[in-house]
């Protein structure tokens, strides 16, 4: 028995360790880190004695899938769980007051009470981001239950959250074009969003955001759309004139996601462009992959009311420093017109036979790129505007081995 009764802060148990055998006291602990080891239960009674804990951090236990009785920590207020296999919140969270940072990143849970989260009235924070469901979950998340707030494509679980007086950061799938509607119909909800992934939400065949609600969700920093197949374009709709002409003449600004770092679009096999991103000046991160219907990254209209993209957006991708494309067989352009790409350190390039040219010259990536990572045979055929631009980006080609793939392609945040 470990028994230590004027400690302020334990950092970790014996990471051999599957279990304890005997309880800990811990009267006055207020930061408590069980993380990485093999644990599989904390089981219960083992929090009898640890009333003044604030912080409780169980993160990358992967086998621990049973929890019991946190909920006894009545001055709790953060608890993180990610990276373990917990499946149910019931018999952690409810009744946890105090409780302001609940994070279950890449956690596999498939039920949640309804009234559990709500009843969170000083939660300032959800995170349950990352990963991917299988096909069963999300037939369960699509299927409607009074008991489980996950089903219906999660929108009692937003509604859940929208109601909580404190919230103001949420990470999140959703799993149906419902729950999304749900999302842009709520000011709250949209300026609270800071990782967003829409993961087979097959019932959505267009994504159109108004310019109020771009600068709603100024928070946005991750952006993922998975597994979407009837999805086709996304697009901001400045249609409106009056809107439009205010845009023009003071700034684009209204219409940008300031804050959105990293976007990743995976198996959406009728996507066609992402003209959109013209909206996302701070981008530094793009992923596209298994898009089978995309032809361009950029075109020349955004599908907004605005063309000739290009006249305006010469500083396209400023600060973008990593550009992956993979599995994109139709794909011939990146975007029309040359771009500087002051940013740009890395470009890792597979499977997108059709794309013959870069928008690349002498000046695009100047001192930042490292590495132009892709296969031989589609390096060689690549056209180029003159031989010397050619000769000025082969010293960064680095021909691209099957191995490395899953090494250097994003599959998700």
């Amino acid at each position: 028995m470990i028994s230590l009764w004027d400690i302020g802060t334990l950092s970790s148990f014996d990471r051999r360790a599957h279990g304890f055998q005997k309880w800990i006291s811990f009267p006055n602990l207020e930061t408590l880190f069980v993380r990485r080891s093999l644990l599989e239960e904390i089981p219960p009674g083992f929090f009898q004695k640890m009333h003044l804990v604030r912080v409780l951090d169980l993160s990358y236990n992967y086998r621990l899938d049973r929890c019991w009785q946190v909920n006894q920590l009545a001055n709790l207020e953060y608890l993180n769980m990610s990276f373990t296999n917990i499946c149910a919140l019931w018999g952690i969270v409810q009744g946890l007051k105090k409780l302001r940072y609940l994070i279950l990143n890449f956690t596999p849970v498939k039920e949640i009470t309804p009234g559990l989260i709500s009843d969170l009235s000083s939660l300032q924070l959800f995170s349950m981001h990352g990963g991917s469901h299988n096909s069963d979950e999300i037939r369960l998340f699509d299927r409607i239950c009074e008991d489980n707030i996950l089903c219906g494509g999660k929108k009692a679980l937003l509604q859940e959250l929208e109601s909580l007086e404190y919230i103001n950061e949420i990470s999140i799938i959703l799993h149906s074009d419902v729950s999304v509607k749900k999302l842009l119909s709520s000011y709250k909800l949209q300026s609270c969003i800071r990782k967003l992934h829409l993961q087979c939400c097959s019932k959505m065949t267009s994504l159109e955001l108004l310019p109020a609600c771009v600068q709603t969700m100024v928070h946005l920093e991750t952006l993922q759309i998975s597994s979407c197949n009837d999805l086709k374009d996304v697009k901001i709709n400045e249609k409106d004139k009056g809107k439009r002409e205010f845009i023009s003449r003071y700034s684009r600004v209204l219409s940008e996601f300031c804050m959105l770092h990293e976007v990743h679009i995976i198996s959406c096999s009728k996507l066609l462009n992402l003209t959109w991103l013209i909206h996302a000046p701070c981008l530094q991160l793009l992923a596209v992959s298994a898009c089978e219907s995309m032809e361009e990254v950029i075109g020349d209209d955004d599908g907004g009311g605005r063309a000739s993209v290009g006249e305006e957006n010469s500083g396209l991708f400023s600060r973008l420093t990593t550009l992956q494309l993979e599995g994109l067989p139709k794909l011939k352009s990146i975007c029309n017109w040359v771009l500087p790409l002051p940013s740009l350190t890395m470009i890792y390039v597979h499977s997108c036979e059709s794309l013959r040219k870069l928008p690349f010259d002498s000046n695009t990536g100047k001192n930042s790129l490292k590495k132009i990572q892709a296969e031989q045979s589609w390096w060689e055929g690549l056209q180029w505007e003159d031989e010397a631009i050619k000769q000025s980006f082969s010293p960064f080609f680095m021909p691209l081995e099957y191995m490395d793939l899953y090494q250097v392609l994003g599959y998700g945040y």
